[in-house]
C-alpha cells in the first residue's frame, strides 16, 4: 500500500520523487465521517472514518489520506504562515463541507467563485494598514491568481493603499501645522519676555503685562 501511496502522490505532484513531492502538500483539515464515504490515496479498500485532507500548492489537487499514510507527508511537509491563511480561507469558503475525495481545486473554485470572492472582500475590508494590504496582494498573487479572477480584488486593495497614503499625508500635514503653531507661540513668548525685560515689566505668560 505504501508503494501505491507514493506513486499516486507523485502523479498528483510536480516533483518526480517522493521527498520533494511531499513538500508541495499542505494539510487542510481532518474530518470524522461515520458514514465512511471516502478512502485513502493508497487505494486501500478500507473506507475511512478519520480522513486527513491535503492540498498541493502547485497542481491544486486535493487528496484524502488515512491516519497512517498521512504521516509520510507530515514528515516532509514545509509549514508556512501563508499556508495557514490559504487553509483558513478554503475552509471558510466551504471547502470540504461535502466529502470531496480526490478533487481538483480549480474545478471547485469555478463552482464557488462568488462565495470565495465575497470572503475576500470581507477580509479586505478588515485590513487596517498599507502593509497588511501589500501582504494580502502577495498572498493573492501567490495562491489565487490561477484559481479565480483577482483583478477586482487587487483594485480594491490598491485603492485602500492609496487611501491609507492620503490619510498618512494628511496626518503629516496636520502634525507640521501643529509644530509650526507651537514654534510661533514659543517665538511670541520669547519676544514678549524680551520686551518685559527691556522695559522692566513682569510677564505672567497670560498675554498681559503685569507691573513689577
Amino acid at each position: 500500500m505504501l508503494k501505491k501511496f507514493i506513486l499516486n502522490l507523485i502523479i498528483l505532484s510536480v516533483a518526480n520523487n517522493f521527498e520533494e513531492a511531499a513538500k508541495e502538500w499542505i494539510f487542510i483539515q481532518k474530518k470524522e465521517d461515520k458514514n465512511k464515504e471516502n478512502h485513502c490515496l493508497c487505494a486501500s479498500r478500507r473506507l475511512l472514518i478519520h480522513q486527513f485532507y491535503y492540498l498541493n500548492i502547485n497542481t491544486k489537487k486535493i487528496i484524502c489520506c488515512g491516519d497512517t499514510c498521512r504521516t509520510y507527508i507530515d514528515e516532509n511537509v514545509v509549514r508556512h504562515d501563508r499556508h495557514n491563511r490559504l487553509r483558513d480561507d478554503l475552509i471558510n469558503c466551504g471547502l470540504l463541507s461535502e466529502n470531496i475525495g480526490e478533487y481538483d481545486l480549480n474545478e471547485w473554485c469555478k463552482k464557488n467563485e462568488e462565495i470565495i470572492f465575497n470572503n475576500f472582500i470581507n477580509k479586505i475590508d478588515l485590513l487596517l494598514t498599507s502593509d497588511e494590504c501589500h501582504k494580502y496582494i502577495e498572498y493573492l498573487n501567490e495562491y489565487w491568481f490561477e484559481l479565480i479572477d483577482i483583478d477586482e480584488l487587487l483594485d480594491k486593495l490598491y485603492y485602500k493603499i492609496e487611501q491609507f497614503e492620503m490619510e498618512r499625508l494628511e496626518r503629516e500635514r496636520l502634525e507640521r501645522e501643529r509644530l509650526e503653531r507651537e514654534r510661533l507661540e514659543r517665538e511670541k513668548l520669547e519676544k514678549d519676555n524680551k520686551c518685559c525685560e527691556l522695559y522692566g515689566i513682569k510677564s505672567c505668560n497670560c498675554g498681559f503685562y503685569c507691573v513689577k
